[in-house]
């Protein structure tokens, strides 16, 4: 089928119901009530299965040791009971955080670790952080060949890059690290600072173009933001799983991972995964009731205003009318139907024939009748000859 059928036979099946239940065509009240609550039924459930399993479902979500992560995306006391926290293996701490987050500008976490990355030849590897506004890492990084250093914010911009590596505006800085050959000396390792101006996800990309393998050593040190904790409530502690339940709407999810002998040059990238439990009477005060006043209403209107088909006016169709017949007229029924040949009495009429002695006599006297015209046509035929034979013996005498 094409797009251009497509589109007409979808503009055709919404014409011809809602025509059938705001009394466009000619149809029963009973008809036009069912097909409304049938509409209605599947628009509420087709909404609360997009809200359930798209706007709401579960994800994955990135956290290193030390990130401060608010849960925030698909995640709504109105439709979540509960948030339900699976750990990877990573340590965390789970908080209820009350009214408006904000940043502790007295307080600040540091943390240092010195790993390794083995990158494969034409292969990228990566660190990801969770950063809040004013936070601030440094690096000091040395490889043994030519590698390419890339910055994103943002996991969207990661996905972009991920797709098009040379794209011009998904990355924040971008950098190249010259080959130092051995990094043994302090000299060989180059800086790179960044403070951060917004809470995100960050990508710390290194990138291999060459044709062999590469060592990469880096130093890091985060000096990280945190939130205060003034009017939070703790869930769950050193824990790999945790239900936290949410009893207002001005309360976030938060986790805390507290797992300080993770190694991040391993670059397993450990995921989360988050579920909100749906709150049950929320989708069914949100579709139930709704669907069942607005059925209700219309259903009422449509009993008073719509009127059944005039079955006595054969000039209007009805729903029960064959699809094979233009007319409103009915085939006829069956029992009308002739369902014998019919008899010789029926079909000749219903007078006797003449007799055979009578059929006979008629033929004779037609006879009689056709040879004394014979004989006087004859009779008639010789005078005229006679007297034309005198007329020319006249003349030649």
């Amino acid at each position: 089928m094409e797009a251009d059928d497509r589109d007409d036979c979808g503009t055709s099946c919404c014409s011809l119901t809602f025509g059938s239940i705001f009394c466009c065509r000619p149809m029963r009240k009973n008809t036009r009530i069912k097909i409304l609550w049938a509409w209605l039924l599947l628009l509420a459930v087709t909404s609360a299965v997009v809200l359930g399993c798209v706007v709401y479902s579960p994800f994955k979500l990135l956290a290193t040791p030390t990130d401060m992560i608010p849960i925030q995306n698909h995640v709504h006391f109105l439709f979540c009971e509960e948030v339900n926290i699976i750990s990877p293996g990573l340590r965390f701490n789970g908080y209820i955080m009350s009214g408006t987050l904000e940043i502790d500008d007295s307080k600040s976490q540091q943390y240092s670790q010195k790993t390794a990355l083995f990158i494969k030849e034409r292969v990228y590897e990566y660190f990801a952080f969770y950063f809040l506004e004013r936070s601030k890492i440094a690096l000091k990084h040395c490889s043994e060949d030519f590698l390419t250093f890339t910055v994103i914010i943002g996991k969207d911009n990661f996905e972009i890059w991920k797709k098009y590596q040379y794209c011009d505006n998904c990355y924040f800085d971008k950098r190249f690290l010259f080959a130092a050959g051995s990094c043994v000396n302090e000299e060989a390792y180059s800086d790179f600072v960044l403070e951060t101006i917004v809470a995100d996800e960050y990508f710390i990309i290194y990138s291999n173009d060459n044709f062999q393998d590469v060592w990469v050593d880096i130093n890091i040190e985060l000096d990280r933001a945190m939130y205060n904790f003034q009017n939070s409530t703790t869930v769950c502690t050193d824990s790999i799983q945790c239900d936290i339940i949410l009893d207002g709407p001005e309360e976030t999810p938060l986790i805390w991972v507290m797992d300080y002998n993770y190694n991040l040059g391993q670059y397993n990238h450990p995921q989360f995964s988050i579920k909100c439990v749906p709150r049950i009477w929320a989708y069914l005060l949100l579709h139930g009731f709704p669907v069942l006043f607005i059925g209700i209403c219309l259903s009422m209107i449509i009993k008073k205003s719509c009127r059944n088909p005039d079955t006595n006016n054969l000039n209007i169709q009805n729903e029960r009318t064959p699809l094979l017949y233009n007319s409103a007229v009915l085939p006829p029924s069956y029992s009308t139907v002739f369902r014998e040949p019919p008899k010789y009495e029926d079909v000749m009429r219903t007078c006797a024939p003449p007799p055979y002695c009578q059929v006979l006599a008629g033929s004779l006297e037609t006879v009689d009748i056709t040879h004394d015209l014979n004989e006087n046509v004859s009779s008639d035929n010789i005078q005229a000859v006679q007297v034309e034979h005198t007329h020319v013996h006249d003349i030649e005498v």
